[in-house]
């Protein structure tokens, strides 16, 4: 039986940008050595920390041109920038522990978002910020692999986990690791999702870094960003797939038209073709008040999902569709839901921030069912 395959229609109100917005999505995509007018630092460096662009901003931005456009608070840039480096490290350092257990023990691995990016070079260090390494195993030697890191040091953690994800560590470094059974949404036919090992067969994987290619990245961040968090907009990732996706087709031309092909039905040639205009008007710095534009309504939708409440409020509504899904039935849709109220360690300092101790761990943990009743009661 094909795997399930729903979408989310946004309907976004489109957005009149204001000047402090414009210079966010300049300095986060535009060309680095033209400048921006900017009569409010503060709003500015705000909206960049709500979409999650300061590190991006702060690495490709010459300091001097921080200093003269935001006076004393380019040194909150520059330091997000130093956070997103020191914390790039340890995940990177956390990949290569993943790679040699499994080159060690002959099982396949492919990495995937951040450490898949980094490896590539197609993010720049300092640049993107990520709590997690995600590694994709064969279809049937995930719990092979997931033994195998804990023989080598890993510890498993005892977290509720989607139908697609095997059981969450903790490595040697204190970094999560996020083993998947399957990408979902991502298919090379329609009878299942891909494992590592189709993608291994279908030549899709650079195995001098055990990464897959950019169209396959570039289906993941489509799927991740604009259908399996659809009723999360708070993890912020609407945002960090614009940046993914404009970054994937800057590292290799026609990432988006090659991941299509792996996405249909959920998304559609129109979609790839808005898609790649916008990255194309960013990187130009084309983008400015009112824009409306080819990719308009994507970037109204990215932008509201992280600048404006109401909006951000109105996604929850798709909290009760089925979720991407191998399995039939309600399991999918009621593994959402408990997923939500039980979030991940890795998923709730992502939602609000890193707690102080264990203490501070539990409380995040009691106050995420009221948060979300409460969300809920605000949509009604």
């Amino acid at each position: 039986m094909a795997p399930s395959a729903t979408r989310p229609k946004f309907t976004p109100k489109p957005l009149a940008l204001d000047e402090h917005v414009v210079w966010v999505l300049a300095r986060a995509f535009g060309p680095p050595d033209r400048s921006v007018s900017l009569r409010d630092p503060q709003a500015a460096i705000e909206a960049a920390d709500r979409l999650g662009y300061l590190p991006r901003i702060g690495q490709r931005t010459p300091r001097a041109r921080l200093l003269a456009e935001l006076a004393d608070l380019s040194g909150l840039v520059v330091e997000a920038s130093h956070r997103a480096a020191a914390g790039a490290a340890a995940l990177n350092a956390t990949s290569r522990f993943v790679r040699e257990v499994a080159q060690e023990h002959g099982l396949p691995a492919v990495f995937l978002k951040f450490s898949a990016l980094s490896a590539l070079g197609v993010v720049r260090p300092g640049s993107r910020v990520a709590s997690d390494v995600d590694v994709l195993s064969a279809r049937h030697h995930g719990d092979g692999l997931v033994h195998a890191l804990v023989a080598h040091g890993a510890r498993a953690l005892p977290e509720r986990r989607l139908a697609h994800e095997l059981t969450s560590l903790l490595s040697p470094l204190s970094v999560h690791i996020d083993p998947h059974r399957y990408v979902p949404g991502v298919r090379l036919d329609r009878s299942r999702f891909v494992a590592a090992d189709d993608l291994l067969a279908a030549g899709l994987v650079r195995l001098e870094t055990n990464s897959p290619a950019p169209s396959v990245l570039a289906a993941h961040a489509l799927v991740h960003g604009f259908v399996e968090n659809a009723p999360i907009p708070q993890s912020g990732a609407p945002p960090r797939a614009l940046a993914d996706l404009f970054d994937l087709e800057h590292f290799e031309r026609g990432a988006l038209v090659g991941a299509l092909s792996l996405l249909e039905p959920l998304f559609d040639a129109r979609d790839v073709s808005e898609l790649r205009a916008l990255c194309v008007a960013l990187e130009r710095g084309e983008v400015a008040h009112g824009y409306d534009g080819p990719g308009g309504s994507w970037l109204s939708h990215v932008l509201g999902s992280a600048l404006d409440s109401n909006y951000a409020a109105s996604l929850r509504r798709f909290l009760f569709r089925a979720p991407l899904s191998e399995r039939t039935g309600p399991g999918p849709r009621l593994g959402r839901i408990a997923h939500m109220l039980v979030p991940t360690a890795a998923e709730l300092s992502r939602i609000y921030g890193e707690p102080k101790g264990k203490i501070g761990r539990w409380r995040q943990r009691l106050w995420r069912p009221i948060d979300l009743a409460g969300r809920a009661l605000r949509l009604i």
